[in-house]
């Protein structure tokens, strides 16, 4: 069986933004790195139906979710966002956040454009509540080890799963010790192996990076990424990672070859990063948090209609 490199499991989601905004369907949070004493937890959830979930804070044990644990795809808003958009042939942006600033810019984005979105967080955030998509790196792990480390918890949590065969070259911001893993491409045969293990969502290797291209800019496989979509044939969901520098022509090539959820990180936070290096000793605070918002806004506005999911949304 083919170890599973990355897993990313999402469940229930809710709604940010005002009472008048998107359909509460259309924003799913994410986070990355699930924190190793969750995970350790996780495990207690097998075969129950409902349990505490607690986490080591302080040397005490502290109770933090209640929730009854069943699986069921129509309950879980990632799953339904990414149903909606394979079917109607556009991609959810789903971009990555690092503070405040980020949170209202998208969100307000998607109000503005009436879009889908999935928003992912970083390992700073990660014990706070909210965050009901959480990413497991398990790149390092012995090939044993890997497959299922987190599905046997997820099906009991109702939590879907989203993993990244092998390894995707380069290195995940924010996501440690990742950069030195070699990169491979996706095969039909990982296909099958990873949807054995009743995974929702794959992430697969065509050419696409976790880090910077260089001058040569991306250089996908599109053959094989139509072979993967062809192989799957609507059993899983097939998203994209790894985006930076992708021009609007690759982008689409992407989601017409059937990605359903594109992982987005500097195409939407450069301007931002910018505008912070050049303004912060020249703004008051409330201005260079303003400003920044707006930008980061604003191309995301853009991905949206990038990814054909502009006024999707009721």
């Amino acid at each position: 069986m083919t170890p599973l490199a990355d897993i990313k499991i999402s469940s229930r989601e809710e709604h940010l933004g005002k009472p008048d905004g998107p359909d509460i369907k259309t924003v799913a949070f994410g986070q990355s790195s699930l924190p190793s004493e969750i995970a350790h937890l996780f495990a207690r959830f097998e075969g129950e139906k409902e349990k505490t979930l607690t986490r080591k804070m302080d040397a005490h044990l502290i109770p933090i979710v209640k929730t009854t644990i069943t699986w069921d795809p129509q309950n879980n808003i990632t799953y339904q966002i990414l149903k909606a958009t394979e079917e109607g042939g556009y991609g959810a942006v789903a971009p990555i956040v690092y503070n405040i600033e980020h949170i209202l810019a998208f969100v307000q984005a998607a109000e503005v454009k009436r879009s889908p979105l999935v928003i992912h967080g970083q390992p700073p955030l990660r014990h706070y509540h909210g965050w009901h998509e959480q990413l497991r790196n398990g790149g390092k792990l012995g090939k044993d080890k890997r497959t299922g480390f987190v599905l046997p918890c997820a099906r009991n949590c109702g939590i879907a799963t989203e993993a990244e065969p092998e390894r995707i070259e380069g290195g995940e911001d924010g996501i440690a010790d990742t950069a030195d893993l070699e990169g491979a491409l996706t095969t039909g045969e990982q296909v099958e192996d990873f949807i054995a293990t009743a995974i929702d969502f794959l992430a697969p290797a065509f050419g696409n990076a976790h880090d910077e291209y260089g001058k040569r800019g991306p250089v996908l496989e599109f053959n094989r990424l139509d072979n993967i979509r062809a192989r799957v044939n609507g059993r899983v969901r097939v998203v994209l990672h790894g985006t930076n520098d992708f021009p609007e022509n690759v982008m689409k090539a992407c989601i017409k070859g059937g990605v359903s959820k594109i992982n987005v990180n500097k195409l939407v936070l450069d301007d931002h990063l910018i505008h912070v290096k050049e303004q912060s000793s020249k703004l008051n605070l409330t201005a260079l948090m303003e400003q920044g918002v707006e930008k980061a806004q604003k191309l995301t506005e853009w991905q949206m209609d990038v990814c054909g999911s502009t006024r999707k949304v009721k």
